[in-house]
């Protein structure tokens, strides 16, 4: 059967005279062999996929129509949970219809810059001075109210617009900790997030030491933060990529960490200085807790990698007393602060400097 890369990770097989159970057949199989091990060096690694399924004339009669049926089935099969399939129907046409229009309307909210940043500050718990900050992408529609990144981020990936939308935060972020240098402040380190798709598709290396240079931003005021599951399945290329972000004096966050499949292994080799525990672990935890021991284990192994650490999604006292006694670095979360808009954290970071000064 023909066999056509998309572009990054996706993939279109064409199989001719194929009906309903066919192509499902064909799918269980594909499933099958993809989940045979493989070797590459030492290691043995299983590759899965999600595939969604359309059917011609049925589900559409013509080449786009086909893809777009497609791409609909095989996002509900990635919702399913991993190594699935899903057979387009009549009930995914609503969804077809909603993708396409929110696709259409984040077009538009680039082009007319609805996209904003808000700042969620991050404090240190020796001292419970601000450490940084996390730049947060937002979008609030005019008549649809806020969107979720959860919604609109996956999309902007698979329709090739998150190179365009990781260069505009990066900038902004810049941009924004250059102005609040030049208003007198001492702005904090700025930690953005970067798209696994960014990194294949661009040297981001490149980009963020010209992005730096262009706003007169120290490089260690920027931390570029990528998911552990994107570290884990990172080729060789990413990772010479990220070495040479830190080589600029960039930091580098492992963010989300303890929801993928790190090994210890893997950890030494990565050229990461900061992990950032995800905040199901964080939330609810307390000495004895069912928690208690992973966490404590986590920040057992930080330390001795040398790795800052940083709690996320901090919103009871229990939760900052336990980081505070068991040696975390850094915390954020709702306890401390929401996220805020730019004229809210300068506010915020206005009242910073006055107490700094006043000491």
């Amino acid at each position: 059967a023909p066999v056509g890369r998309l572009g990054g990770d996706e993939f279109t097989i064409l199989l001719p005279g194929a009906d309903d159970v066919s192509s499902l057949a064909m799918a269980e199989r594909m499933l099958a062999s993809l989940l045979e091990p493989v070797s590459l060096g030492n290691h043995k690694v299983v590759i899965g996929a999600s595939i969604g399924i359309a059917l011609y004339p049925r589900d559409a009669t013509n080449a786009s129509g086909l893809l777009k049926c497609a791409d609909v089935a095989m996002y509900d099969a990635k919702r399913r949970g991993p190594n699935n399939r899903r057979l387009y129907g009549l009930e995914m046409q609503d969804g077809l219809m909603n993708r396409m229009e929110l696709e259409t309307e984040l077009r538009k909210a680039m082009q007319d810059g609805l996209l904003t940043l808000n700042y969620q500050p991050q404090y240190t718990l020796r001292d419970n001075s601000m450490a940084g900050c996390e730049a947060l992408l937002r979008w609030h529609h005019p008549q649809l109210g806020f969107i979720s990144p959860a919604e609109f981020i996956p999309l902007a990936e698979a329709r090739g617009l998150i190179g365009t939308i990781g260069t505009w935060v990066l900038n902004e972020a810049c941009r924004q900790w250059r102005a609040w240098a030049d208003s007198g402040l001492t702005p904090p380190r700025i930690a953005v997030n970067v798209s696994h798709r960014q990194f294949a598709s661009c040297d981001i290396a490149d980009e963020v030491k010209a992005t730096l240079q262009h706003h007169g931003v120290p490089p260690d005021a920027l931390e570029l933060e990528l998911t552990e599951s994107c570290m884990m399945e990172a080729d060789v290329d990413v990772v010479k990529t990220l070495e040479r972000v830190r080589q600029l004096g960039v930091r580098v966050a492992m963010d989300d960490f303890g929801t993928g499949y790190s090994s210890l292994a893997a950890l030494t080799r990565l050229p990461i200085d900061t992990l950032k525990v995800d905040r199901s672990f964080i939330s609810g935890i307390h000495h004895e807790s069912p928690n208690d021991k992973v966490v404590t284990a986590i920040l057992s192994l930080a330390r001795g990698l040398e790795l800052e650490i940083v709690a996320e999604g901090v919103e009871e006292e229990i939760e900052l007393d336990y980081l505070r006694d068991n040696g975390c670095d850094i915390v954020q979360g709702y306890l401390l602060s929401k996220p805020l808009t730019e004229p809210q954290f300068q506010a915020l970071l206005t009242k910073e400097c006055m107490l700094d000064r006043a000491a």
